[in-house]
């Protein structure tokens, strides 16, 4: 059975099985609110039903005393009470929970882990509890409060996290300044000396500090005052340190020592480095400061320093080591402090050579920050095609006005149009933009009268080679192979488990160029109408026919063979020629692929044509079905402008 929390507005657990009513029936009686004796032979159900003096057995009150000696032995239970020559347990006496106490509920001493026996008191008299216990009420609403007896302890100011460590069940933790801390009861006592009753936040009157701590000195700020009899004395500002009525004045606009002024050892009207406030020091540059009226003055410049301006935020802001009587000359010195330098033109109008190119050369002498410096004497002019730099910047004859625009070279390509241009004192048309390296752009790009010599103007076809044939011995011979000019753009297969027959699919071979870039970009291409080659095989299995993307031809072939051929892949792919004319190469593209026939035999190697070759056509052996198969590769010629 568990216990309740003291603080708690909940009854006090009670013997099972009584419950809260048959407790409370024996608090009222021990109250004067019910007979504390019942008569022998009254119904009951529990021991407290038949009063202090009574026991129930069989549902009826006897007395204890009057049981006959040689009365058969009733059990009743976990609740049955001791023997009548035992002594019954009282207030005080030790107990683990309500089942042990015969007087009241079983509660715990103080908070401090001791439980014992309570009952009922009366908060009229003073002697209702024994000695070491006092009368406390319940915390339960209502204008009948129930009243229990509860060990006397001192727990004022002890530390506590809630009210269960705060003794009886009217006494709670309060929140101090210094913490939470036990406070007492005070509805039945008087509170001791330093100590008042307060209401709790529940409204229960507890006892607690006058001084709303219980630390001997609560000093949060750790400068020996604050509040508590140990402490030096009060603190106005408890939370600084550095401010207590201990503590030297400091000039900061703070009442450091607590005395209800600040600053008032300082002299803020005449003092320089205090000058109407503390953090105010009087400061001007190469000069003697002063405070007058609590506002900064200056007093007098230092040697070799000067007030020009009249302006008091800079001080005496110019520094010289002249004499105010002496001459100036050109040398970037005051001579006379005046704050001017070189002042009235010394060694200046003097004719000399400026260094500067052209009509700007002629110059006379200025005195130019403290040295004799040469200008010239004449600006620049407009430029005109005449062999002369008449703006001086170095260069002859350059930017004319009458200059640029197009004009006719009498050049071929690129070179055709010029623009207007000044040669020795002389106006010519040079081309724009000039002669460059040929590319293929239909432009005669290098001036010599010829348009893209060297770029592609057609394609032709070359020798041809036959590239190993996989397969079996079977069969005859055969070499499938387009005309001259063309080359392979598909297949037609007749095809189960195996190739049983191939027929290649020719077509011309044609440049395409696409003049929208620059250089052209240049590729195969397949021209004119399609044909056929003889076929090679049977007439087994199915027809199924490969026709390459536009432009692009058969270029690679792989087969699965045995002793024939199985399968047989074909790649498609378009040749783009590039790097014309300087480095001209072929660059393969694949465009597609397909495969035809199972998948039985061993993969053989990829047997692919160069980069400069487009299949043909296809070699190798047959006879009712294709036994070996090879590619036949042609070389493509370019033909060159």
């Amino acid at each position: 059975m568990g216990h309740p929390s003291h603080g708690e507005n909940t009854a006090w657990p009670t013997r099972a099985p009584v419950g809260l009513a048959g407790w409370l029936a024996f608090v009222l009686g021990a109250l004067g609110c019910a007979d504390s004796q019942v008569a022998p032979g009254a119904e009951c159900a529990t021991d407290e039903m038949c009063g202090a003096t009574g026991s129930c057995v069989d549902g009826a009150c006897i007395a204890v005393d009057m049981a006959p000696p040689d009365a058969t032995p009733v059990d009743i239970g976990p609740d049955a009470r001791p023997a009548p020559d035992a002594r019954l347990p009282a207030i005080g006496d030790a107990c683990d929970d309500a089942d042990d106490c015969v007087t009241g509920p079983c509660i715990e001493a103080a908070g401090d882990g001791r439980r014992v026996c309570t009952g009922p008191c009366s908060a009229a008299d003073p002697d209702s509890c024994p000695d070491g216990f006092v009368c406390a009420a319940v915390s339960n609403a209502g204008p009948d409060r129930t009243f229990l007896c509860f060990p006397e302890a001192d727990i004022l100011c002890r530390p506590c996290e809630d009210d269960s460590d705060c003794g009886g069940l009217s006494d709670r933790c309060l929140d101090l300044q210094d913490g939470r801390f036990c406070g007492q009861a005070c509805d039945l006592r008087v509170c001791p000396e330093g100590y008042g009753c307060v209401d709790a936040p529940d409204q229960t009157p507890n006892c607690a500090p006058l001084s709303g701590v219980c630390s001997g000195c609560f000093d949060p700020d750790g400068d020996g005052y604050g509040v508590g009899v140990d402490c030096l004395g009060l603190d106005c500002a408890p939370e600084d340190g550095a401010v207590s009525p201990g503590a030297p004045e400091q000039c900061n606009a703070i009442d450091d020592d607590c005395d209800g002024a600040a600053d008032e050892d300082f002299d803020l009207l005449g003092d320089p480095e205090r000058c109407g406030a503390c953090d105010i020091a009087c400061r001007f540059e190469g000069a003697v400061a002063g405070c007058v009226d609590g506002g900064c003055v200056l007093d007098a410049c230092l040697p070799e320093r000067y007030d020009l301006d009249r302006r008091l935020d800079n001080g005496c802001e110019y520094f010289c080591e002249g004499d105010p009587a002496a001459a100036e000359t050109c040398d970037g010195v005051d001579e006379d402090c005046d704050g001017a330098i070189d002042e009235g033109r010394p060694g200046a109008d003097v004719l000399c050579e400026t260094g500067d190119p052209g009509r700007c050369s002629a110059g006379s002498t200025v005195c130019d920050d403290g040295a004799i410096d040469c200008v010239r004497r004449f600006d620049p002019l407009p430029e005109t095609c005449d062999g002369v730099d008449e703006d001086c910047d170095g260069a002859v004859d350059e930017g004319l006005a009458e200059l640029g625009g197009d004009c006719d070279t009498g050049q071929a390509g690129r070179c055709a149009t010029g623009a207007r241009t000044c040669v020795d004192g002389a106006v010519v048309c040079e081309p724009r933009p000039g002669p460059r390296a040929e590319i293929c752009d239909d432009v005669d790009d290098d001036c010599d009268g010829a348009v893209d010599q060297g770029c592609p103007g057609g394609l032709g076809t070359g020798a041809d080679r036959n590239l190993t044939a996989f397969g079996g011995g079977g069969g005859g011979g055969f070499a499938l192979a387009c005309g001259a000019g063309m080359a392979a753009v598909g297949v037609d297969v007749r095809s189960a488990a195996e190739v049983d027959q191939v027929t290649v699919i020719c077509q011309r071979v044609g440049l395409a160029v696409d003049r929208g870039a620059s250089p052209h970009g240049f590729s195969t291409v397949a021209q004119g109408g399609q044909g056929r080659t003889g076929s090679a095989g049977g007439g087994g299995g199915g027809q199924s026919t490969l026709v390459c993307p536009d432009g692009s031809f058969l270029h690679a072939l792989q087969v699965r063979s045995g002793a024939r051929v199985d399968q047989a892949s074909f790649t498609c792919a378009r040749l783009d020629l590039v790097g014309y004319p300087a480095q001209p190469r072929f660059s393969r593209s694949d465009t597609g692929s397909r495969t035809f026939g199972g998948n039985g035999g061993g993969l053989q190697a990829l047997q692919r044509c160069r980069d400069d070759e487009l299949m043909a056509g296809l070699h190798g052996r047959s006879g009712g079905r294709v036994d070996r198969l090879g590619p036949i590769c042609r070389t493509i010629r370019v033909q060159t402008r």
